[in-house]
């Protein structure tokens, strides 16, 4: 027979499992087919397997028959599987007495922990051949160094007649001891979590572990007991008090450990990548996460943690910006950190702004002149792009709206028209839109209507007068000078008058004084009349003509009653 070298995995296994020594010892049971069913015993032949007469399950101690192998000379075998890992600690035989005496002189031993790997027994470093029989009925027990094991095959080597056997296994019975206890820890979800629960006893304890009372559904027990959890959950179920068991039928250890699960930062509920608010409202971020530690949150705009219209709400969840502005545009971010890591979520906050009209720079009225070309002016204010259209009665107002002398030019927010008929008066409508809305303002262009308060002269006087801004700019000028050049006359007849009256008494020199002055009186106002009638077209009569001079001589009336008097 070829034996296959154990693996070192398994050689470990065994050096850890290996319990030196053997106390209390009692047959495992093979004799008993309760303790070792007839489905544990097999074997590599069988002497008349067809009719099940002597084959592996009559290989017990103490049976009325026993197992052979099929023909002598064979490498042949009978197995027990001991149902479990045991410290195996000695092994008896017995040949057949069943017809005919017939039994195995000399036997060796070969062991497996899985069935598929063997090992031979061996002792001082070569193979152990064990002393058989010596008749049919007798029983042989060996001493066993013990072993770790849970399959046994017995190998006949040499026999009287045929090779037959009747065996039983000696063991140890000692309850659990757990020898490496699982240990308390803290570990961070996504990561690996080990616990382990390694123990001794024979049969080999069985392992089972629980979560705060609760069976285990998660994770995987190994082979040596311990227990492996991969990648943690974000639950909190994975946290708290595990208990491993180890049971065998001597009764069972316990042992318990502590796991912590902590959690980097996670935001819960994501900021939105635009964030869209009308001019003057409140603007409410929300930033809510979780993690143990409890992550700490900070905010950001535009990369500073300076807000200083932003207050902080719900323990630093919720950020609100009150009567927001244009300043308050810009990326805010939400920053939740701990020492397992951060995560971090990003809005960009833009202010829709409805557009209003400047009413200061807007006019709501206009007068305009029949031919005479007027601009009227719409002003919007926004934050946002503005575009401008213009309607008159429902109707789009455009250049093509061109009719007769009746010229419109719209230049955005700039409409140049030039009234031609009493139609072209009326209510313009001015419309200033963004993407966010539309304002409306209404201007009113009324023809342009004189003054009806004023004297029938002033009236002629300036409805026959030119229509231009220049025109009208003359006659101001040339009113102003007429009354400049009467003041001065008056003036200066006051001053001749005084100088004559003073010398009164020289009668002959002041009566030629007096001609002499009413001829210069004469002559002045004649030269006046001259100045206003050059400024003033003929025909325009009125209250401003002559303004200032009087027609008559009562000062030289006056001066000769005072002579005649004196």
């Amino acid at each position: 027979m070829k034996y296959t070298i154990i693996g070192a995995l398994l050689l470990e296994f065994l050096s850890l499992s290996h319990v030196k020594g053997c106390v209390n010892v009692r047959p495992l049971g093979v004799a008993n087919r309760t303790m070792v069913p007839d489905i544990k015993m097999s074997s590599s032949s069988s002497f008349r397997e067809s009719v099940d007469y002597l084959t592996a399950k009559h290989g017990r101690l103490y049976t009325s028959r026993a197992w052979c192998p099929a023909s002598l000379g064979g490498d042949d075998w009978l197995q027990v599987d001991m149902g479990n890992y045991y410290n195996v600690c000695g092994v008896a035989t017995q040949g057949k007495e069943y017809r005919t005496d017939e039994w195995a002189t000399n036997y060796t031993l070969s062991i497996s922990l899985d069935g598929v790997t063997w090992v031979e027994y061996n002792e001082d470093n070569r193979l152990k051949v064990f002393a058989g029989n010596i008749d049919g009925v007798s029983v042989v027990r060996q001493n066993v160094t013990s072993v770790w094991a849970r399959y046994v095959r017995f190998y006949p080597r040499g026999y009287q007649l045929w090779p037959c056997l009747r065996v039983e296994i000696y063991v140890e019975f000692s309850p659990p001891i757990i020898t490496i206890k699982p240990e308390t820890q803290t570990i961070a979800v996504g990561n690996h979590l080990l616990l382990n629960c390694l123990s001794k006893g024979s049969p080999k304890p069985k392992v089972t572990w629980s979560l705060n009372g609760n069976d285990i559904i998660f994770g995987e027990v190994l082979l040596n007991g311990s227990l492996l959890v991969k990648s943690v959950e974000n639950d909190k179920n994975f946290e708290g008090e595990y208990r491993c068991v180890a049971t065998n039928k001597e009764g069972s250890a316990s042992r318990n450990a502590v796991v912590i699960v902590h959690e980097k930062p996670k935001i819960l509920n994501s900021l939105p990548s635009y964030s869209p608010y009308l001019r003057g409202k409140t603007a409410v971020l929300s930033c809510y996460g979780v993690g143990d530690p409890v992550p700490s949150i900070t905010w950001t705009k535009d990369g500073s943690p300076h807000i200083p219209r932003g207050t902080i709400h719900a323990d630093g969840h919720v950020l609100v910006i009150s009567q927001i502005s244009a300043r308050d545009q810009g990326v805010y971010r939400c920053v939740l950190s701990n020492y397992l890591g951060f995560a971090m979520s990003a809005t960009n906050l833009t202010i829709l702004d409805r557009p209003t009209i400047d009413t200061v720079r807007t006019r709501k009225t206009i007068r305009a002149i029949l031919y005479h070309t007027i601009n009227i002016g719409c002003y919007g204010n926004s934050i946002l792009p503005l575009t401008y259209t213009w309607t008159k009665n429902k109707v789009a107002v455009t250049d093509s709206d061109n009719h007769g002398n009746n010229m419109v030019r719209v230049f955005g927010n700039l409409l140049i028209i030039t009234p031609n008929e009493p139609r072209d008066y009326g209510t313009y409508v001015c419309h200033v839109n963004n993407t966010v809305d539309t304002a409306m303002f209404e201007i009113e262009v009324v023809p342009f209507h004189h003054e009806t308060n004023q004297s029938a002269g002033t009236f002629a006087a300036l409805s026959n007068s030119p229509s231009s801004c220049e025109a009208r700019l003359g006659i101001i000028i040339s009113l102003v000078i007429v009354f400049l050049l009467s003041l001065a006359l008056n003036l200066r007849l006051i001053y001749r008058y005084r100088q004559m009256k003073n010398a009164s008494k020289a009668s002959l020199k002041s009566i030629s004084l007096g001609k002499k002055m009413n001829a210069e009186g004469s002559n002045l106002m004649k030269d006046t009349e001259i100045a206003w009638d050059n400024l003033i077209p003929a025909g325009h009569g009125g209250p401003f003509v002559n303004a200032g001079i009087e027609r008559d001589t009562e000062p030289a009336i006056h001066y000769r009653k005072q002579v005649d008097d004196d």
